[in-house]
């Protein structure tokens, strides 16, 4: 499967720093999370999908260049639909007897949920020039409402 690396920050980024798949060499994203990371891909098209989800969510207002600010309750918004599913999920795991938990047999899909609920993984990453690669989900629990972000490089990876 693929999914998207953005670099995000909070000044404009000139075209010749744009992250680039040269940065991912030798880098730990790559063989933990990523088989390969790659600069082929259509930067307009992904940023497009990044604006499309962030605006769908209401978490983010995109200027034409393709900078955005955050919307005042942005950051509550954005994790609205995973905070649902995260508490099911707590809520089911809660639940569970002993000798279900020692056996493990569901543990597995409820920690799951859980953990993919919290902060997903094998979604989309930000690089920021405050972060390494960072999940989505991480890189939004950090953005300060009203405050305006850029896009510089976006890469492929594959999972």
């Amino acid at each position: 499967m693929h999914s998207r690396i953005f670099q995000i920050t909070t000044s404009p980024i000139p075209e010749s720093d744009y992250l680039s798949d040269d940065y991912y060499w030798d880098h730990w994203f790559v063989g933990s999370i990523a088989d390969y990371v790659s600069g082929d891909n259509d930067r307009e098209e992904d940023i497009t999908h990044l604006r499309d989800r962030l605006q769908d969510l209401k978490t983010a207002i995109f200027n034409k260049d393709n900078s955005f600010l955050i919307s005042p309750n942005g950051k509550n918004e954005y994790f609205k639909s995973a905070y649902s599913k995260f508490i099911e999920a707590v809520k089911k795991a809660s639940d569970i007897s002993l000798e279900t938990f020692s056996s493990g047999v569901e543990c597995g899909p409820l920690l799951y949920d859980i953990k993919t609920n919290y902060c997903d993984k094998f979604y989309w990453y930000v690089c920021t020039e405050d972060f390494d690669t960072i999940p989505l989900d991480e890189f939004m629990r950090s953005v300060e409402p009203g405050e305006k972000y850029y896009i510089g490089g976006v890469l492929d990876y594959h999972y």
